[in-house]
């Protein structure tokens, strides 16, 4: 006669991963709900203002990152050594802004604390590109 079956720790350890990792699945659907949006500028300081870059950076990542909507978010300097005919060497400093969604971009450009950030910065900038994408 067969002995009955016993809970064995691999047969749960099993079935308690198979439960986790099919939870963690998001069907495409899903993620098309939120299209998502990547905000990016690059920064040209004016000339005499280059030493504020790291400032800058300082700035756009403590300022912004909690801001509402905002996914991620990366500040950094112009990487010098890059000097390839296709790496621009037109700007100091980067951001690139992963958002929720447009509505959220939307509402961080008019959000206060951003509106301070570019009042404070546009008098020490010669320039800005601002590239921005969906999917």
């Amino acid at each position: 006669s067969r002995h009955p079956r016993r809970n064995h720790p691999m047969r749960l350890l099993c079935i308690f991963t198979v439960l986790v990792f099919s939870s963690c699945l998001t069907p495409v659907t899903e993620r098309a709900v939120h299209p998502g949006m990547i905000h990016t500028v690059a920064f040209t300081l004016a000339e005499g203002e280059e030493a504020g870059a790291a400032d800058l950076v300082g700035e756009l990542e403590r300022e912004l990152t909690p801001l509402p909507g905002v996914v991620a978010l990366y500040a950094g300097l112009r990487a010098e050594q890059y000097t390839r005919p296709t790496n621009s060497q037109k700007f100091q400093v980067l951001l690139v802004v992963i958002f929720r969604d447009t509505r959220a971009h939307d509402e961080y450009e008019i959000h206060p604390i951003h509106r301070r950030l570019v009042e404070r910065w546009t008098p020490k900038l010669a320039g800005i590109v601002i590239l921005d994408a969906v999917r």
